[in-house]
């Protein structure tokens, strides 16, 4: 039973729909032991016991190791670290029903030569697995396991990331196309870019920021004039002794690569040929959208 009190008297009615939960802040001293805060460079474990606000944006660590629940507060934030290993906990940036608005930026770290990789993992990852109870048989699963050879004990997995929904993110563009020297071109369909966000044109391909976009969410105007022509066509196709007319769609494209969640690599990324990686293994749970 939750009781929600007034220091000044009374208590609020709470709808038995309404659920809450501890979380420890981050920023708080009294969430960490001897109250001493994970340094640059350091390892932090949260354990299956504990719930953690991540309400800061912390030092860039080696390892996290998330065996309870890691939660992004509702706040511009970057996570900067080595390996992130989500083993039977959860780790969550937004829900479903209530996606992140902010800005969250996770950066992973490594070097292509010099980095220890984790089994099966690999270095400069995001990863998600099941915690197993160690109650397996020697060398596989027992005639107790269930499906996918877990056990009750088990522990879940689980990588929760819901960015920001758009409108849509991949559109037609309408003929004529988008000309070389020009600064803004017509879609076929309403979008919802904002101005400074990515987007990459097709046919060929070339990346433009936005700048400005009508009110009917029609007309994209960029920050520069472009720099090759982009061409439209739908092109109609008579009829012609046994075979019907027919209608060909040759619109280019332009998608949106923005998003307001962002995993990433470090800066040597490029020069090095080594970018981040994210997985799920051993039944872990994956749900990322709109990041």
């Amino acid at each position: 039973t939750v009781v929600v009190g007034s220091k000044h008297g009374g208590h609020a009615i709470v709808s038995s729909s309404v659920s809450y939960r501890y979380l420890d802040k981050w920023s708080a001293p009294t969430t960490w032991l001897n109250e001493q805060y994970p340094v640059e460079g350091g390892d932090l474990i949260v354990p299956e016991e504990q719930a953690l606000l991540l309400d800061i944006s912390p030092p860039r660590l080696r390892l996290i190791l998330v065996m309870g629940t890691l939660v992004f507060d509702r706040q511009d934030l970057a996570l900067n670290a080595s390996y992130i290993f989500v083993l039977g906990g959860t780790l969550e940036i937004g829900t479903s029903d209530d996606p992140f608005a902010h800005k969250a930026v996770i950066t992973l770290h490594g070097d292509r030569y010099s980095s220890i990789e984790l089994p099966h993992a690999g270095a400069k990852v995001l990863v998600v697995a099941n915690a197993q109870s160690q109650q397996h048989g020697h060398g596989g699963h027992n005639m107790h396991d269930g499906p996918h050879g877990l056990t009750a004990k088990d522990k879940i997995g689980t990588l929760d990331i819901h960015g920001k929904p758009r409108r849509r993110v991949w559109v037609k563009v309408q003929p004529p196309g988008a000309k070389a020297g020009e600064f803004s071109f017509t879609v076929a369909e309403p979008v919802d870019f904002i101005r400074g966000e990515r987007l990459v044109l097709t046919s060929p391909s070339e990346e433009v920021i936005v700048d400005s976009v009508s009110n009917d969410g029609l007309t994209i105007t960029v920050s520069e004039a472009l720099e090759f022509d982009h061409s439209s066509e739908i092109r109609e196709i008579p009829a012609h002794g046994v075979h019907p007319a027919d209608v060909v769609d040759m619109r280019c494209e332009v998608a949106l690569i923005s998003r307001n969640v962002i995993i990433q690599g470090d800066d040597s990324s490029a020069s090095q040929f080594f970018g981040c990686h994210t997985m799920a293994m051993h039944g872990g749970h994956y749900r990322i959208e709109n990041a």
